[in-house]
């Protein structure tokens, strides 16, 4: 097939998917303008009667390329759009009483076509950006201004690479596994088979489980401390080193590891031990997993007063790092943020932060635009909620400052544009790190960064920190003995993350 170079993208057929995409020249940076184009034809709105009249008003060459260089009938045909010769006739009617004339054939190739397009513009048709894909990484955005409909990059991409964007309305999809992707892009007609994506094709990180194999271990490392207490025996300690490792300190125990989809190669792999098998090894995992989405589909018909533990049962079944975790705490956010609900609360808070927690441990690219503003809004409300109680009851510094590191790299992330409206948290989180934990006063290496006099008593010789979270610090040992008393409540240790039981008993107390 002919390539035609489109500027910095050329049309090609992608072999895997059965479409012709838009495919790159070069690579991109964020930001950077991939293709920009004059729409080929305009509507004033979606009715089919609007887009035929404004067919009909069209050159005689543009009225032939977008017949025969937007899309192909097969591309239309195999996506299964189609105009029900009611609503054609309709339509024809109607743009014939504005003086519009149309042949029954020729009209039903510009509704499809246009149906076709309308995934990207609803209003205006492409000869090329209407070729725009989807794509579950989301290369690109399109947005139409000024008369123009530009292309850009949200993130890094390399040259002879196939661009898309995300065109699927729910947005909430993004987070889900490659598999329920797969589904709703075979419903919506955008697919007649599994996605072929990028994201889809590589390791399905969302939907990750706990490792059997990992599982397995730590059973019979329990098995063999067991037995340990219970003899004293060189000959018996030896027996257990097939099963776990032995050291001067005693055992080391390997960490809990996460079994991901590869989509290529239709394996599980675990990152952390040498777990690799089929679907069929698996078996059981999966069926654990399709009753859970299949119960909790529609999160809304939860009662409130069962959502959070529902979090629970779906995090000790298949573990924390599935999307369906991630959905549930979106939904306790969402439940107590819309009209009528409680307004911002503890819970609310601690579900957000599981959230970025879970989109940065997933290692995804930037979300879709819309879905990137809400997440925005989650973390700063969340933010903005524990600032305003670091001087109650509760001490919730340490809560703040692992917020703010977590949500920093979040941010960086997602979009750096809105590390700007992040400075003011960041501040505030640096004077909580540059002041003693209990008598306020300046850290001796932050002294010279003080305004205005500074006084003797401001000048400490043996600064300390709080070995278990090395989060807070203090000016000397009595200061932090005599904080203590009450930080220990609210001290989080170094390795502990949001979905571990001291954080959850600190945010939300039982």
């Amino acid at each position: 097939m002919e390539k035609e170079v489109l500027g910095y993208v050329r049309v090609e057929r992608d072999q895997s998917q059965g479409y012709r995409g838009l495919k790159t020249i070069k690579s991109f940076w964020p930001g950077e303008v991939v293709l920009r184009e004059k729409p080929l034809m305009t509507a004033p709105s979606s009715a089919f009667a609007d887009r035929l009249v404004a067919y009909s008003n069209l050159e005689s060459k543009k009225k032939g390329l977008v017949l025969q260089s937007t899309f192909t009938q097969f591309e239309v045909d195999d996506r299964g759009i189609d105009v029900t010769d009611e609503a054609l006739a309709q339509a024809l009617e109607v743009a014939k009483q504005r003086g519009a004339e149309v042949s029954p054939a020729d009209a039903r190739c510009v509704l499809q076509r246009c149906m076709a397009g309308s995934l990207v513009d609803k209003l205006h048709l492409y000869e090329q950006a209407s070729l725009l894909r989807h794509s579950c990484a989301a290369d690109v955005e399109f947005v139409y201004s000024g008369g123009m409909g530009a292309i850009t990059a949200r993130h890094n991409i390399a040259p002879q690479k196939f661009i898309g964007q995300w065109l699927l309305e729910d947005f909430n999809l993004w987070w889900k596994g490659a598999n329920v992707r797969s589904a709703a892009l075979q419903k919506a007609g955008l697919l007649n088979q599994e996605c072929m994506c990028e994201r889809c094709q590589g390791e399905d990180t969302c939907r990750a489980i706990k490792c059997p194999g990992c599982f397995d271990f730590q059973k019979r490392l329990k098995a063999a401390r067991l037995l340990m207490l219970m003899s004293s025996s060189a000959v018996l300690m030896a027996s257990f080193v097939g099963w776990c490792r032995v050291t001067i300190g005693g055992f080391t125990a390997r960490m809990q590891g996460e079994v991901r989809r590869n989509g290529k190669l239709k394996r599980w792999r675990c990152n952390v031990c040498d777990f690799n098998a089929s679907d069929v090894a698996v078996e059981g995992y999966i069926k654990i997993e399709n009753k859970l989405v299949q119960e909790l589909s529609d999160a809304s018909a939860i009662p409130d007063d069962k959502l959070l533990e529902q979090v629970e049962v779906v995090t000790s079944r298949v573990g924390s790092q599935h999307w369906l975790a991630a959905s549930l705490n979106f939904e306790v956010y969402d439940r107590c943020m819309r009209e009528g609900g409680t307004g911002m609360t503890y819970s609310a808070c601690l579900a957000s932060l599981r959230v970025a927690e879970w989109i940065l441990s997933r290692k995804l690219a930037a979300p879709p635009q819309r879905l990137t503003d809400h997440v925005a809004e989650m973390m700063f409300h969340t933010l903005h909620f524990i600032g305003e109680r670091l001087s109650g009851i509760r001490d919730l510094r340490v809560c703040y400052l692992r917020a703010v590191d977590l949500l920093r790299e979040f941010f960086e992330t997602i979009d750096k544009r809105l590390l700007d409206r992040f400075k003011t948290f960041a501040g505030a989180a640096q004077n909580i790190r540059r002041r003693c934990g209990f008598c306020q006063k300046f850290l001796k290496e932050n002294i010279m960064s003080k305004e205005g006099d500074i006084s003797a008593d401001d000048f400490h010789n043996e600064t300390t920190i709080c070995s278990r979270c090395a989060t807070l610090s203090y000016c000397g040992l009595s200061c932090q003995m005599s904080d203590w008393k009450r930080h220990r409540y609210y001290c989080i240790p170094l390795d502990a993350d949001f979905y571990s039981a001291r954080v959850g008993l600190i945010l939300v107390p039982a």
